[in-house]
């Protein structure tokens, strides 16, 4: 009798099927990862592109000036101030364009303002994309000391306290209230 010892085919192949299970089961973890941390990236360029975007309008807001030639006016899907741009004073407008389903930003000048030119020039420029976009601006009624949120502002009713922007982008809401140092 030959006392070899070895392997049969079947316990080889069930050996090899093992390892292709352990093998399967590392490839699969792995291009999971890969994908998780693709969407974690991805993801975040537009939260700080966003962010730096409404951060840029709040410096412009908070850097307002009083023109009242200008003034502050808005409504739930447009606004505009007096601020400056270089060393000239403009009227900042922002408005949400639902079809291009982006913020745009425009500029004019307070001379063609003043003269009240028929053919105003602006200069107009998509700031950054929204799906869904909405402002409310804060008001103090001054009988009884207390604030309210409207959703149209006047040039007459002065300078908003505050303007509260609602928003959704990539499935993602989002709202920022930004206060207006120069508001009584």
């Amino acid at each position: 009798m030959h006392n070899k010892r070895a392997f049969t085919l079947i316990e080889t192949l069930l050996a090899m099927t093992i390892f292709a299970f352990i093998g399967l089961g590392i490839a699969m973890s792995f291009f999971s990862g890969i994908k998780l941390w693709d969407r974690a990236t991805t993801s975040g360029l537009w939260i700080n592109d966003m962010v730096l975007n409404f951060e840029t309008v709040s410096k412009e807001l908070r850097q307002s000036l009083d023109v009242p030639a200008i003034g502050f006016e808005g409504d739930i899907k447009s606004f505009s101030f007096p601020g400056l741009s270089g060393n000239k004073i403009v009227k900042v407008s922002y408005s949400f364009d639902a079809a291009a389903k982006a913020i745009k930003r425009s500029e004019t000048m307070i001379k063609d303002i003043i003269e009240e030119k028929m053919k105003v020039e602006s200069v107009e420029k998509n700031a950054f994309p929204l799906d869904e976009f909405s402002a409310q601006y804060l008001k103090m009624d001054k009988d009884s000391k207390s604030l309210e949120w409207k959703d149209e502002w006047k040039k007459e009713d002065g300078i908003f306290i505050a303007v509260r922007f609602k928003g959704k982008s990539h499935n993602e809401e989002f709202q920022k209230t930004i206060f207006i140092p120069i508001a009584q």
